[in-house]
């Protein structure tokens, strides 16, 4: 789900659609999200969803989606060591983020 796309579904009219969509996922990938997208969407997953959410994240930038989140991993990186110190659990070296990075 793009950055841009999120305005729409997390709006009055976009919840029961983004919803439906949600609910024939069994995990969801976001990305070009601004800092406050990030945490909102975890908040919005959790209560709507009533499950259970983990956020990867490697800077600042990530900090408040790894605090919302019920399982947080912070990334040490390039970025500095916020999303790390923010986390609950921390993975030095993460062999496949260029895998799973956006190809977009």
């Amino acid at each position: 789900v793009h950055g841009n796309s999120l305005q729409f579904a997390m709006s009055k009219e976009g919840t029961i659609r983004f919803l439906n969509l949600l609910n024939l996922t069994k995990s969801a990938i976001f990305c070009r999200t601004m800092p406050l997208q990030k945490a909102k969407i975890v908040q919005f997953i959790k209560t709507h969803k009533k499950t259970i959410c983990l956020s990867i994240g490697d800077g600042a930038n990530d900090v408040g989606m790894i605090q919302e989140a019920n399982v947080g991993i912070g990334l040490f990186g390039k970025e500095g060591t916020q999303a790390v110190q923010a986390s609950d659990y921390a993975i030095r070296e993460f062999k496949f983020k260029k895998i799973i990075s956006n190809p977009w």
